[in-house]
């Protein structure tokens, strides 16, 4: 390595330290956990629990509040029916934690399907979903786009 390339590299690595110490003091505030961090000790542990499970709660809400409003934005007036309750409740719940914009599309139009034609998304299949990341969720569905129906044989190739 030349002694042009040593400082670069080192200052490359000096501010990739800067970044990740923003990074990570930015997402413990964003969580409400960043009273260590900012030496903001004045609030008791119990009180600053509360804060940050306020701060989740805000978050959850509008999470599910984005999904219903997609779920909206993308119904025609379609004829539905009423979905399962538990089906429902369990999706909600986990739609809850749902935060990319991408990714509360893709809820969304798994709502409206399950309200046009009840059935089609089994509680497994949210399980699995919510497991995944967005990155996961474009590579499986580019798997999937793949797939064809061979004559009557329902099986997928």
């Amino acid at each position: 390595m030349t002694s042009i390339q040593q400082p670069i590299k080192a200052t490359l690595v000096k501010r990739s330290l800067t970044k990740s110490k923003n990074r990570t003091q930015s997402l413990a505030q964003h969580f409400g956990y960043d009273s260590l961090i900012n030496s903001n000790n004045d609030l008791s542990l119990a009180k600053r629990l509360f804060n940050s499970q306020q701060l989740q709660y805000q978050r959850e809400q509008h999470n599910i509040e984005k999904i219903f409003k997609l779920t909206y934005d993308e119904c025609k007036n379609e004829t539905t029916t009423e979905p399962d309750p538990d089906w429902l409740v369990r999706f909600i719940e986990m739609a809850k934690q749902v935060h990319s914009p991408s990714m509360q599309k893709l809820w969304a139009r798994t709502l409206k399907k399950e309200l046009t034609r009840p059935g089609t998304t089994s509680l497994k299949t949210l399980t699995i979903l919510i497991t995944m990341t967005q990155r996961e969720t474009l590579l499986f569905q580019r798997i999937i786009s793949v797939c064809c129906q061979i004559g009557k044989n329902n099986d997928k190739k």
